[in-house]
């Protein structure tokens, strides 16, 4: 299985963010999990990454996990 992680911050911004003024000051990534289930992406979040603040994003067919660091 191969994780697609896109580092740049130049995306469209999701209703959380909007509404969210402090996120705007932090570095987002963007994992492509298209192809995992959501126990999949549960345990690739508990087990790769340091943060718990991460939500899914839709775009066309790929899914993505953003990640706030």
């Amino acid at each position: 299985m191969t994780l697609i992680v896109d580092r740049t911050t130049a995306h469209d911004h999701t209703a959380t963010e909007r509404t969210s003024p402090t996120r705007n000051s932090s570095e987002q990534r963007y994992i492509d999990v298209s192809d995992l289930d959501l126990e999949g992406i549960e345990a690739f979040v508990a087990s790769s990454l340091e943060t718990d603040h991460v939500a899914l994003e839709q775009r066309g067919t790929r899914t993505y996990l953003c990640v706030e660091s």
